[in-house]
C-alpha cells in the first residue's frame, strides 16, 4: 500500500508535493501566531479556533478585506490536509496563493506602527 502523500514519512523523502504542504502548514502556523498576537494586543480572545476566526472577522471588517476570513479558512484546510491527506493536487495549487496572501496580510497588520 502506498504511503499517504503528506505523511511524516514522506516529509523525510523531500518530495516537491510534501515540501509544498509542509511550507503551507508552517505558513499557517506563522499566520496564526501573528493573528494571536494581534488579538492579544487588542484584548480579543484567541485561545480557540472559533475565537481566532472571530478575530479574523473583526480584522476583515476593520480593514475592509474579506479575503482575510477566506485565507484563514483555506490555511486551516491545508493544516488539516498535512495530517489527513484529503486535498487534490489541483486544489493545492489553486488555493496555495490564498494562504500566502493571508499570511502576508496578517504580517503586514502586525508590522503596522499602531497595530
Amino acid at each position: 500500500m502506498p504511503a499517504p502523500r503528506f505523511s511524516s514519512w514522506k516529509t523525510r523523502t523531500g518530495s516537491p508535493q510534501t515540501e509544498t504542504s509542509s511550507r503551507v502548514r508552517r505558513s499557517y502556523g506563522h499566520g496564526v501566531t501573528r493573528l494571536m498576537a494581534i488579538a492579544n494586543q487588542r484584548g480579543w480572545r484567541f485561545s480557540k479556533y472559533n475565537a481566532r476566526a472571530a478575530a479574523v472577522d473583526r480584522l476583515a471588517q476593520e480593514y475592509n478585506d474579506d479575503s482575510l476570513a477566506l485565507g484563514l479558512s483555506v490555511a486551516r484546510k491545508f493544516h488539516a490536509n498535512f495530517y489527513r491527506d484529503f486535498m487534490e493536487d489541483d486544489e493545492i495549487e489553486r488555493d496555495r496563493p490564498l494562504v500566502a496572501r493571508f499570511v502576508r496580510r496578517i504580517i503586514a497588520i502586525v508590522e503596522e506602527p499602531d497595530a
